[in-house]
């Protein structure tokens, strides 16, 4: 018996069987608690994402803090198993959630999950003044925002491009001035601070169409004039349905009123265009080159058409290639527009300034914006006492940019 008791042997054994939970609980917890790091990470974005849906989305409170919670659980895919909940306040807007990530090893001492949680904060505008954003890149994808060795000068707006791709915005030699640049995808090359005033927003938020609201009145079946080649003699221009294009030989000015390009092409050689109080209504895929020349591009002050100095008929979609449909070149010449240029299925070729009419605001939404051809300008005096008014649909474009505050 006194041998039996003396005898050691197993006694390692023992103490292993004794201590195996502990190093279990060791060697899995650090594991388990990297990925529970890992996974608050995520969903910390996805909480900050949701939050800037929570500002952006329309409606009635119940339906924006839906919108996020949705986008918040998109994001998260399984890495969460609760959904955020929002305070949304005058000045900002806050968004808290926790979340049990289950555990791989900790479970086999009944350590099922670890709990992670996340908060986040929104405020609007900056400490200066709102943003309103005055170019709207609306491709869903490829690049959005093309600027080549040309100046982009828009002080006092910001631009959005909705692209996720890599290459949603491409840099070019020319300097980009705005209040903001937000870009959902990424840039091809850094632009801060040698080509752009600010440092882009990448990864930023997705802005929807800010004229999808607008309808426009149904135009007349019959044309006024088919292929229409204004005579050398020939210095005013009527409004009316151009079906087949409209083009000019001479300085002329377009009388006030709605200009129906019906297919085909709006266009101008080297000649000058005065266009007060006009809107040019874009039809069955028409395109539009002023070529040389300069233009001055007033819209309307009242009426359907108020605030809208270009718009294309929602039907007409985009289409790549060289020239052609969906196309709209203003990429010589000096094209002063005040108003909205409303072609979102468009890409739009764009250098503008330079003529003797400045502008007192100009709203760019297109599919894409390319102004590598030469400088762009862009004002954004919309309470001007002399500026045309802003379109009823898109008086929101001076709402407050949302930004992260905590």
């Amino acid at each position: 018996m006194i041998e039996f008791i003396k005898c050691q042997k197993g006694s390692i054994g023992v103490v292993f069987a004794i201590s195996l939970p502990l190093v279990l609980a060791s060697v899995g917890g650090a594991i388990d608690y990297t990925h529970a790091i890992s996974k608050r990470i995520d969903i910390q974005n996805a909480l900050d994402a949701s939050a800037f849906r929570v500002a952006l989305e329309t409606g009635d409170d119940a339906r924006r803090k839906k919108a996020g919670q949705d986008l918040f659980t998109l994001n998260t895919v399984n890495g969460c198993n609760a959904e955020p909940t929002y305070k949304i306040e005058e000045d900002k807007i806050t968004g808290i959630v926790s979340c049990d990530i289950e555990t791989y090893i900790l479970k086999a001492v009944s350590i099922k999950s670890i709990t992670v949680s996340a908060d986040t904060e929104l405020g609007f505008g900056s400490s200066e003044a709102d943003v309103p954003t005055c170019i709207y890149a609306l491709a869903k994808s490829g690049t959005g925002l093309d600027w080549g060795s040309g100046d982009v000068t828009a002080p006092g707006c910001a631009v959005q491009v909705n692209s996720i791709s890599n290459d949603a915005a491409k840099r070019g030699a020319g300097m980009f001035t705005a209040a903001a640049i937000n870009v959902a995808g990424g840039i091809n090359h850094d632009c801060y601070p040698s080509r752009c005033s600010i440092e882009p927003n990448l990864s930023a938020p997705i802005q929807p169409d800010p004229m999808a609201s607008f309808v426009a009145p149904p135009t007349p079946d019959a044309c006024d004039h088919v292929d229409f080649e204004a005579p050398r003699d020939v210095y005013n221009i009527s409004p009316g349905v151009y079906c087949g294009g409209l083009s000019t030989r001479e300085d002329v000015t377009l009388d006030p009123g709605l200009y129906v390009i019906r297919g085909g092409e709006l266009y101008k050689s080297t000649q000058n265009w005065i266009a007060e109080g006009v809107t040019f209504r874009l039809e069955d895929g028409a395109s539009i080159d002023t070529s040389a020349g300069d233009m001055l591009l007033t819209a309307p002050t009242s009426g359907p058409y108020k605030g809208i100095a270009i718009y294309q008929e929602p039907d007409t979609r985009f289409e790549s290639g060289e020239w052609g449909p969906g196309e709209i070149d203003f990429s010589a010449g000096a094209n002063d527009i005040e108003g909205t240029i409303y072609a979102p299925n468009y890409v739009l070729n764009y250098a503008a300034g330079g003529g003797s009419f400045s502008p007192k605001w100009t709203i760019i939404v297109v599919h894409k914006f390319d102004t590598s051809a030469g400088e762009v300008d862009i004002h954004s005096e919309y309470n001007h006492a002399n500026a045309v008014p802003l379109p009823d649909a898109i008086q929101n474009t001076s709402s407050r940019i949302p930004y992260i505050s905590k």
